[in-house]
C-alpha cells in the first residue's frame, strides 16, 4: 500500500495552519505545520515532502528564500504560495523560480485541495476527463453551466484572452480553471490573483 503523500505548511498564522492541517489530514494526506522557515527546514531534512504550502511572510524570512533553500536541499518540491498581498510580478518570479501556484488569501479550501491533488499527481497521470476523478465533473450539470461549458471547450485552445463576467459567487474562477485545464497551457501552473487585493495605483 502506497504512503500518503506529505504535505509540509508553512503558515504562521495559527488559525489559518491548523485549518489547513485538518482539512488536509481529513483529505488523506500526511500533513505537517511548520510556523516559521528554520522548523520547515528541520522538517524537510527528516523527510522529504512531496508539495509545501508556504506564507510569503514567515516570521524568520520571506516564502521566497525558503523555497530556494528547499530547492537547494533536497530539489524541486511542488510548491503552493499563499498570501495576502497580491502582487503579480512577485506571482511570475515565483513561478519562473520554480513555484506551482499562487492563492490569493483568503481562499477557497476546495481549491487548495484541488490544487494539491494536481501537484501531487504522477507525472504522467491526468484526471480522467467526465470521469469520477474529473476535477469538474460537477461543472455543467445543470443546463445553464453545461452551455457555459460547452462555450469554454470550443475556446479553450484558441490563443487570446478571455474575459469572465459574473456577479461575485457565480463560478467565475471555477470556469476559469476548467478553461486553463482544458487548454494547451494545462501543464503551466494557474495563477489566480485578487485584484480586490492590490493596491489602487497598480
Amino acid at each position: 500500500m502506497s504512503r500518503p503523500a506529505m504535505i509540509l505548511i508553512v503558515e504562521d498564522d495559527e488559525i489559518l495552519g491548523r485549518s489547513l492541517l485538518q482539512r488536509l489530514t481529513l483529505e488523506g494526506y500526511d500533513a505537517r505545520l511548520a510556523a516559521d522557515g528554520a522548523t520547515a527546514l528541520a522538517l524537510v531534512g527528516r523527510q522529504r515532502p512531496d508539495a509545501v504550502m508556504c506564507d510569503m511572510r514567515l516570521p524568520d524570512r520571506d516564502g521566497e528564500s525558503l523555497m530556494r533553500e528547499i530547492f537547494a536541499r533536497i530539489g524541486a518540491v511542488p510548491t503552493l504560495f499563499m498570501t495576502a498581498y497580491g502582487d503579480i510580478d512577485q506571482a511570475v518570479r515565483l513561478v519562473r523560480a520554480g513555484a506551482r501556484d499562487y492563492l490569493t488569501k483568503p481562499f477557497d479550501l476546495d481549491e487548495v485541495v484541488e490544487a494539491l491533488r494536481n501537484a501531487t499527481r504522477p507525472k504522467g497521470v491526468t484526471a480522467d476527463p467526465g470521469g469520477t476523478q474529473d476535477a469538474f465533473a460537477s461543472f455543467g450539470l445543470s443546463p445553464a453551466s453545461a452551455a457555459i461549458r460547452r462555450t469554454l471547450e470550443r475556446v479553450a485552445d484558441v490563443d487570446l484572452p478571455v474575459l469572465l463576467l459574473g456577479e461575485t459567487g457565480t463560478g467565475k474562477e471555477i470556469a476559469a480553471r476548467f478553461l486553463h485545464a482544458q487548454s494547451q497551457r494545462r501543464e503551466a501552473p494557474f495563477i489566480a490573483v485578487n485584484c480586490a487585493a492590490l493596491a489602487p495605483e497598480l
